[in-house]
């Protein structure tokens, strides 16, 4: 349960899931620390493996996409706030949303259609789900 996101199924899918990890992992370490990061990476790693579970028990995953959406959703959250409080930088906030957002998932949203992948949504929610909470 602990070590699923350890695993991945090629190269490629290790590469892509080291990007977003350093994407939304240096970003946000740099305002909240290493510690709680790691909380809310490992946390979201579980939540996503407790929602993958519970679509089917039987299916195994591997990768660390469900922590990284954990991350992303976290990041996101973050970001809204700071568009609350900042109200000077909105426009500055709402550009970092698209470059480290949108940008990148549409690449990887195109990626997985074009190459017909595999994709644990439930693992992807799950994870998500849990970094919305910490963020929120």
């Amino acid at each position: 349960m602990f070590t699923v996101n350890l695993i991945h199924a090629d190269w490629f899918h290790l590469l892509l899931n080291l990007l977003r990890q350093l994407l939304f992992g240096i970003l946000l370490e740099r305002k909240y620390g290493s510690f709680r990061i790691v909380i809310v990476y490992w946390l979201s790693n579980v939540g996503a493996i407790l929602c993958a579970m519970l679509e089917d028990s039987r299916k195994g995953g591997i990768g660390a996409s469900g922590a990284i959406y954990g991350l992303l959703l976290f990041f996101i959250i973050e970001r809204l706030n700071a568009m609350n409080t900042n109200i000077d930088h909105r426009r500055f906030i709402l550009i970092q949303l698209i470059v480290f957002v949108v940008f990148p998932m549409t690449i990887v949203i195109s990626l997985t259609t074009i190459l017909r992948i595999n994709v644990g949504h439930a693992a992807h929610f799950g994870g998500g789900l849990v970094g919305f909470l910490f963020g929120i």
